[in-house]
């Protein structure tokens, strides 16, 4: 059977690094991937809310 500790050590490209540090940096990673797609939707929700908005006021009189 092959150890936790062998797996874990042939998934970070043979780098000794301690379990905890490897997690904390790929959660640090996912959170900076969410926050820059959250981003990018929050500025395409904008946008599109923009033009719904210009067009409503152009079909409907103030």
């Amino acid at each position: 059977m092959i150890s936790a500790q062998c797996v874990i050590y042939h998934r970070n490209n043979g780098d000794s690094k301690n379990v905890l540090d490897v997690l904390l940096q790929r959660m640090e990673q996912y959170a900076n991937n969410l926050e820059s797609m959250v981003e990018e939707k929050t500025q395409a929700f904008l946008e599109e809310k923009k033009r719904s908005e210009e067009l409503l006021y152009k079909v409907l009189p103030r």
